[in-house]
């Protein structure tokens, strides 16, 4: 089984922000070099099929890939390669550089040459990344000063995106799309830090014209929301002015009794403690356990999971 397919709470809030092709282009156009943006022609995004089958018959599944086309009118495309990581994951390099392979074997199948892949990491910890940006650099010997082995090191470079080191409103303009981001960078901060950046976002929907869309997006988040943090219905409606209280409180009780009726936190619960179980099957490490699962290590004492 592979690391891929543990999908925590933060994956998937972070997977359907960017499977809106939309809210994809936005991100890749102001995250991606300039020189390399310019050599994109961006109505030529599409997503692509990120599902690929080994020879051992096993599906490996990327976070998100796409194709986008070059301004030159040439008939090759660039792909691009989304990973969301939650946590710092120090074996990252090597779970990229398998999808890489992968992704060329499948692309070597179809046609005579292969398309450039550009690798992109959402970063979404509070710690600072220092694995470096380069396959290179997770290397023992020190490549400056063993330049003769460089040829026999196959690198590749990632682009980082740290969250919790951007300032959203000079990045993006797509009200979904900040406020979607707004939730995502502060959903570990303290109550007080969590509840204004909450409010930012909320502000920001104001700018979207549909209220179906408006409301459908705030139900997307306040469900991320309510599943890993313990804010309350009450915690929420209080950074609210009384217009918007009045107007939003429906849905927001709404959706928190819907979670608390499928007994949504529970069983999210009880999928990270399925999850480090799977873990703990393959040998990975405790700390790379808790990192992933977001558990302490006396809920796994609680259930069991460890002596």
């Amino acid at each position: 089984m592979q690391m891929e397919v543990f999908r925590n709470p933060h994956d998937r809030f972070v997977r359907d922000i960017f499977k809106e092709e939309k809210n994809a282009v936005s991100f890749f156009k102001t995250s991606l070099p300039k020189e390399i943006s310019r050599l994109l022609d961006w109505k030529e995004f599409h997503s692509a099929d990120n599902k690929f089958m080994l020879e051992n018959l096993e599906q490996r599944e990327v976070d998100l890939l796409f194709s986008v086309g070059l301004s030159s009118g040439s008939s090759a495309k660039i792909y691009l390669l989304f990973e969301h990581k939650s946590y710092r994951d120090t074996k990252a390099f090597l779970q990229i550089l398998g999808y890489l392979t992968e992704i060329y074997k499948n692309q070597s199948q179809n046609r005579n040459s292969l398309s450039v892949v550009i690798p992109v990491i959402f970063y979404q910890a509070q710690n600072k990344w220092d694995s470096g940006k380069r396959f290179i650099d997770q290397f023992e010997l020190d490549a400056k000063r063993n330049p003769q082995l460089h040829p026999y090191i196959p690198d590749f470079e990632i682009l980082l995106f740290p969250l919790s080191e951007i300032d959203i409103p000079s990045f993006f303009s797509q009200p979904n799309l900040k406020f979607s981001l707004y939730l995502a960078q502060n959903i570990r901060a303290n109550k007080s830090v969590f509840l204004k950046s909450f409010y930012k976002g909320f502000q920001e929907l104001k700018n979207i014209d549909s209220e179906s869309e408006r409301l459908s997006i705030l139900k997307k988040g306040l469900s991320y929301v309510f599943s890993v943090r313990k804010e309350k219905v009450e915690d929420i409606l209080s950074v609210l002015n009384q217009t918007e209280r009045s107007y939003y409180k429906e849905e927001i009780m709404t959706t928190a009794e819907r979670l608390n009726r499928q007994g949504f936190r529970r069983g999210v619960k009880l999928e990270k403690l399925n999850i480090a179980r799977k873990m703990i099957s393959l040998n990975f490490d405790l700390k790379t356990i808790l990192k992933v699962t977001e558990l302490s290590k006396k809920d796994l004492k609680d259930h069991k999971i460890l002596p």
